[in-house]
Formats: C-alpha cells, sequence, structure tokens
C-alpha cells in the first residue's frame, strides 16, 4: 500500500510473540512485527508453508504416515507451525506509511477501545481463524478411517498395515522414482496387499455422493498397484496389463449395510499416474502432479492404449491419476460412507490397495480439495494466472488458467462440493 493511503474497516495486526500490544499515548499499537522466512514483515499473519503431512498450525495436526507427504528418504520431518497471534483490532480509519515505518492510527481520544474490547475483539478474530483452520484441516477426498482389517491366507509379506490405505495416493513411491502406470508403486508402507479370504473396510468423514456432475458418471476411484509392460524399455511403450489381481467391491451408507458393486474389480486398470510431465522412469516429482479425483472416460479401453508410446499414453490420462471407476448409480444409495473390499476364500491372486477418492464434479472450484470454495482457491487460481497445464487451478480445463476459473471461483464461494 502507497504511503499515505487510508484505509478503513477492521484491520487485523498480527504479532509474533506471545506478549500483549502497547498502546501509546498517541493511540498507536506496538508490538514485534511477525516475520517471514525471507526476513520481511509478514502483513497477512501467513504462517510459513506447511511441510508435508501436516497442517500449518498445532490446531490440527494431519495424520502423518503417507506420501504427499509420506515420511521416506529425502522428505523432512514433518514440522508444526507456530500460529500467529492476533493482538489488536481496529474499526477506525487507518494509515499505512510502509512496512518500515510506524503506524499511525487516526483515533478519536475519547472513543479509545477499552481493555474488555480489545482483548474482545482479539479474541473473536482469534478464534475465528481457529475455526477456520480447523475446517480446513479436516475435509479432504481421502478415506479417513480403517474400520475392519482382515489380512487372509497368502498376501504379500509385509504388505499388512492398513493404515497405508487413508489419504491421498502415491505419487513418489519407495526409491524415489515417480509413480507411474510403468512404475507403480510398490513400498510397504503405501500398500496393503489382502489375501484370500481377507478385507478391508474403509470410511470417509464426509459423504460420498452419486453427483450428476462426476465427470463420466463415476463417483469413486480406487488405487492399487497394476502397472503395463514396457514393451520397449526405458521408453513406456505399452505392451499389456500388469498385477490385475481382482478384489470384491461393496458399499454402505452406514457401515452396516453392504451392498456390492459387481459391474469393477477392484485391482485392475487404470494404472496410478502421479505426474504429468515426467517421462515413464524419473526420480522424484514435479511442479505438474495429477488430479487423483479425476477419473479416465469410462469409454476408454486397454485395447484403445494398446502399442501406444508415453506421449500418447498421457494425452489419454489427460490429467488424471487413473484409478478404477466406481458408478454407484448401481447401488442406488444416493451417498456412501464406506467401502469394503475381500478377496474370496481359495483366490490365487492377492489385490493391493494403495488408497480411494471420492471424484470431485465437472468443473468444481474447489482447487485444494479441502471440500470448500474460499480464498485458498481463489489464491490458487491467481497464482497460476496465465499458466498451461497447470492442473486443478485451471478450473474449467480450456487449457490456460484465466478469467473462466475466475468467473468459477466467484459463482460457487461457500460451496462445499
Amino acid at each position: 500500500m502507497a504511503e499515505g493511503m487510508e484505509a478503513t474497516g477492521i484491520h487485523a495486526i498480527v504479532l509474533a510473540s506471545g506478549a500483549p500490544p502497547r498502546i501509546t499515548a498517541e493511540g498507536c499499537l506496538q508490538g514485534s512485527a511477525v516475520k517471514s522466512r525471507r526476513g520481511r514483515a509478514a502483513v497477512t499473519g501467513r504462517q510459513p508453508p506447511h511441510r508435508a503431512g501436516t497442517c500449518v498450525t498445532n490446531y490440527c495436526p494431519r495424520r502423518v504416515g503417507r506420501r504427499d507427504g509420506k515420511p521416506g528418504a529425502g522428505i523432512p520431518a514433518p514440522q508444526t507451525a507456530r500460529p500467529a497471534r492476533i493482538g489488536f483490532a481496529c474499526d477506525r480509519p487507518h494509515r499505512f506509511p510502509g512496512l518500515t515505518g510506524n503506524c499511525e492510527h487516526h483515533l478519536d481520544r475519547d472513543a479509545k477501545p477499552s481493555r474488555e474490547q480489545f482483548v474482545g475483539k482479539a479474541l473473536l478474530v482469534h478464534c475465528g481463524i481457529c475455526l477456520l483452520i480447523l475446517v480446513a484441516c479436516g475435509a479432504d477426498p481421502w478415506a479417513d478411517l480403517v474400520l475392519e482389517w482382515t489380512p487372509g491366507n497368502g498376501g504379500s509379506p509385509g504388505y499388512d498395515n492398513p493404515v497405508t490405505t487413508l489419504g491421498p495416493p502415491t505419487r513418489i513411491t519407495f526409491d524415489d522414482l515417480s509413480v507411474t502406470p510403468f512404475y507403480p508403486a510398490w513400498g510397504t508402507d503405501e500398500l496393503v496387499s489382502i489375501g484370500a479370504g481377507g478385507s478391508i473396510s474403509l470410511r470417509f468423514t464426509e459423504p460420498v455422493l452419486d453427483h450428476p456432475e462426476n465427470p463420466y458418471g463415476i463417483d469413486l476411484l480406487l488405487f492399487g498397484n497394476t502397472g503395463f509392460i514396457d514393451e520397449d524399455y526405458p521408453n513406456g511403450v505399452m505392451g499389456g496389463l500388469l498385477g490385475a489381481d481382482g478384489g470384491e467391491l461393496e458399499v454402505s451408507e452406514d457401515g452396516e449395510t453392504w451392498i456390492q458393486v459387481t459391474t469393477c474389480e477392484t485391482d485392475d486398470a487404470w494404472p496410478t499416474m502421479g505426474w504429468t510431465d515426467l517421462g515413464p522412469y524419473d526420480i522424484g516429482g514435479s511442479n505438474h502432479p495429477s488430479d487423483f479425483t479425476r477419473p479416465l472416460p469410462i469409454t476408454l479401453t486397454i485395447d484403445d492404449v494398446q502399442g501406444i508410446d508415453w506421449e500418447a499414453l498421457l494425452v489419454h490420462y489427460d490429467g488424471s491419476g487413473g484409478g478404477v471407476g466406481v458408478d454407484l448409480a448401481e447401488t442406488g444409495l444416493a451417498a456412501i460412507c464406506c467401502v469394503r473390499i475381500s478377496n474370496p476364500a481359495g483366490s490365487f491372486f492377492s489385490p493391493e490397495l494403495d488408497a480411494i477418492a471420492d471424484v470431485s464434479p465437472t468443473d468444481s472450484a474447489d482447487v485444494n480439495l479441502d471440500r470448500q470454495v474460499d480464498v485458498t482457491d481463489l489464491l490458487s487460481v491467481i497464482a497460476s494466472w496465465g499458466a498451461d497445464d497447470a492442473g486443478r487451478p485451471d478450473i474449467n480445463r480450456s487449457g490456460l488458467v484465466d478469467v473462466g476459473d475466475l468467473l468459477l471461483v466467484i459463482a460457487q464461494w461457500g460451496q462445499s462440493p
């Protein structure tokens, strides 16, 4: 803001320390400023960027134990940032002389807020921010709870931790290679193997809807560790499907009554694609993650991709992260909370499961997948303005982040997709 510019409304001044602010005789607030990671004064009270697998404040620590980020080689231990303190709120006109100058509050001396007003306003603002943080930290499109786990007989040794199925699918696997259809996830802390007679039941905190605007009518995605055979290694030419181990799927609206979905097997096409701009065997990740809530077209078949090269395969995936697509219409349920995957007794194969995901509706402006269209999504669109191949910020999938995406955020503001 330029020197001497007037501003009205409520302006929160964020203090880094826990000490109470001091109001001088001239009506000015004195206190330590919040410093950003680059050492500049922060004017919004924004915390340092969060580490993988944990929220940005200590009010709602996320479950740690999956990549995106899963602890492992080269991934720093999760840290919890200290929340900023809201020290003062004023609804009088302010003058902002600049980041390095002293604030000048043009206040009526007789209207100076009392200590009770000061504390009350500070608590209201602080509690409001805490509530927003809790809401944001608690919502996502992934499974949240393991209801039941029976390993069964003959499953792959070491792949027996059901908690690995919670959270998003794996993007970078055990040996730091990116997950692609030619190199699926394979770490013991990334998958669970369901032996003959075994099963796993998972629950979503938020309901999964049979949504009329979901792409291709698909409402749920299952991610395992199927992969494509590379008939021209290491160039990534599709030579067939490997590791499709079957598995039966049931869903429930209450966790008690289960309905079987007969139109799909749980460990099948399509293999997981972690990134949209990497090769079939690249190390690490990139700035262009795939969308794990976007399915491939329901009309696409294995025969359609047989023999094609890597670039052509990327075109077919079209930004999707893959997964087995499930249409809930078959069940007659409007919404579900729970998913059960089982392997019949006597089965020769053992299906694997990495994660399950709720599909995002077409043109959903929930860019960060927190089940709320808000300022975070707006900032994501602004940060990607003018970019192509931008992923979820390109809400209308026009190939460019522009005013069309901004209008969708505005139109869906406050909604919970």
